[in-house]
């Protein structure tokens, strides 16, 4: 580490003395570290973290720790010199038949480049931390436990923060959901929390929205990735799977479905409530195929971590089509069980109850998660007395979490504001923030997912 950071003896104390618990550890188990697999398998009664060196993604210019967790994330920590704070990154959704890993995604940087998240948050003054989560697949509250690992997993190795720093987490897509339960806990380990373009207001109705793409796909373009989607006891497994095993070929399907009837597909995007760009019809493709890829390549691993069938539209009446009553009445149905329903409540659903200043950011245009979930969550915190630590930014563009390095410097900058209120220095971009949604802006208005 540079000679001007504030706790060089530290690390290479504490270092020392892990690496060596590190090897005792993995010689213990017979593992092989440089395996992601391997790593997931690690006792989760450990109580320290252990230091295992694997490819970093930090930026050259600061200091990289990797490692374990003791629920057996991976974990990385960026350090730059004399570090301001400690930003923790909660990521999104990974496939649950992926690799075990740190992601550290490319942001376009504003000026027709790319920068990662790393380089955005190092660039700042903060020490970037990120952990794999113990698991690949869907994430909840288990994300929270190990941001709290990582937390503890920086003090163990480094040392504590410089007085007067602080710990915030940053999230994006599940990760901003993940940010979201993680701004409702009282362990004193977090500060102020980032969450961006995540299902915070409505876990079950992200889910809905997931399951209504796919049904009311199969209403209007039948047989095109084969067999409809029935609520049958192995929820029909064996059809994703030959989709998901076939992709790139019902990838093509689908699109030249929806071209060649445009007047099923504007019903699709209606009945759907789907986001697309009204002045780029590509987006109809994008957002269709987006939205059916969770049905195929996550429904299984949702049912898996939730216990059971969450998809529900038993009671649910459809509008937007030609023909309302005839598609209420041939689409098919499904009802959510409850073991599944118990689970979203109490490990994937915020209750608004924040304990520290939280900043959301979504593209109104998101065809992923929808933008709606920020009037949900407003209504949800606004109900639990705390609209004042919340702020609520969006950017006017179509696409998925589609920010670039400047608009989060800004998102990141409000979060330091209002939780420390001092000034982050941000490059002169001509990024502005949009109007904040009003707690109540969302009465009278239909803005149920």
């Amino acid at each position: 580490m540079p000679p001007s950071a504030p706790f060089p003896a530290e690390l290479g104390h504490r270092a020392r003395r892990l690496l060596l618990a590190a090897g005792a550890a993995l010689s213990a188990s017979c593992s092989d570290s440089t395996s992601p697999d391997d790593r997931t398998s690690v006792s989760t009664t450990q109580q320290s973290p252990t230091l295992v060196t694997f490819a970093s993604t930090c930026p050259s210019t600061v200091t990289a720790l990797t490692g374990l967790l003791p629920d057996g994330s991976l974990f990385e920590f960026c350090i730059p010199a004399s570090p301001l704070g400690l930003l923790l990154y909660a990521h999104g959704y990974v496939q649950s038949s992926e690799e075990l890993s740190i992601r550290d995604e490319y942001v376009p940087d504003g000026a027709g480049g790319v920068t990662r998240l790393s380089d955005i948050v190092t660039s700042a003054g903060f020490v970037f931390g990120a952990t794999s989560y113990p698991h690949v697949g869907l994430n909840g509250r288990e994300g929270v436990t190990s941001l709290s690992l990582l937390k503890q997993a920086f003090t163990a190795a480094v040392g504590p923060l410089p007085p007067g720093a602080q710990t915030y987490v940053a999230g994006v897509s599940e990760g901003g959901m993940v940010a979201g339960l993680a701004a409702e806990g009282t362990s004193g380990d977090f500060q102020g929390v980032l969450s961006t373009c995540g299902p915070v207001g409505d876990f079950r109705a992200q889910l809905n929205y997931f399951g209504d793409m796919r049904v009311l796909f199969d209403y209007f373009f039948p047989g095109v990735v084969g067999p409809k989607w029935t609520d049958s006891p192995d929820y029909g497994a064996d059809d994703r799977a030959y989709v998901a095993a076939h992709w790139n070929a019902f990838q093509a399907k689908i699109l030249a479905a929806l071209q060649a009837n445009p007047l099923a597909t504007a019903q699709l995007i209606s009945t759907g409530r789907a986001p697309v760009n009204p002045l780029d019809p590509t987006t109809v493709g994008e957002t269709v195929l987006g939205v059916l890829w969770y049905n195929f390549f996550a429904t299984d691993d949702a049912t898996l971590r939730l216990h059971g069938h969450p998809y529900d539209n038993h009671d649910r009446y459809y509008t937007g089509s030609f023909n309302d009553a005839r598609l209420n009445a041939k689409v098919a149905r499904f009802t959510a069980d409850p073991a599944a329903l118990a689970t979203i409540a109490s490990d994937f659903q915020t209750t608004g109850a924040l304990q520290m200043p939280v900043v959301t950011d979504h593209t109104l245009l998101d065809p992923i998660v929808k933008a709606s979930q920020e009037l949900l969550y407003a209504a949800k915190v606004a109900l639990a007395g705390q609209s004042a630590k919340l702020t609520q930014l969006s950017v006017p563009r179509y696409g998925h979490c589609a920010f670039t390095a400047p608009e989060l410097e800004l998102a990141l900058g409000t979060l330091v504001q209002q939780a420390s209120g001092a000034t982050l220095a941000v490059a002169a971009t001509g990024a502005t923030m949009a109007p904040r949604f009003g707690a109540f802006a969302w009465l009278g208005k239909p803005v149920a997912p």
